[in-house]
């Protein structure tokens, strides 16, 4: 799992690539949304387009995301969830 970042305006981008496990890309994302709560850039898009896979550890982490921007009263955004991931 890689994730790039960039920044349009007050929203953060962040481009994830690889598959989302648990034992692959959940801690990443998790530290990574620690550090940009420490930075107050609250508002995130998570692009999936590059995600090919998902699992329950993934998943889980991305509530995590969610549940820890709204708490610092910033939102989380998915974009291009694929099929197989939206099912």
């Amino acid at each position: 799992m890689q994730i790039t970042e960039r920044v349009v305006d007050t929203i953060t981008i962040l481009e994830l690539r690889g598959k989302l496990t648990i034992d692959e890309g959940a801690q990443l994302l998790k530290d990574k949304s620690e550090s940009l709560v420490l930075q107050r850039r609250t508002s995130v898009i998570v692009n999936l387009a590059a995600v090919p896979y998902i699992d329950s550890g993934g998943l889980g982490q991305l509530v995590a995301c969610y549940t820890t921007l709204a708490k610092a009263g910033g939102c989380l955004k998915l974009l291009n969830v694929g099929t197989r991931n939206h099912d």
